[in-house]
């Protein structure tokens, strides 16, 4: 499943880019 860089970005702004990035690596 891909993530686009709209959908990562839109996330980093309301969870914060911690989060975001971790949830991604979980994920890959």
């Amino acid at each position: 499943m891909e993530i686009g860089k709209d959908t990562i970005e839109g996330l980093a702004k309301r969870y914060g880019t911690q989060y975001v990035t971790g949830n991604i690596a979980e994920t890959i």
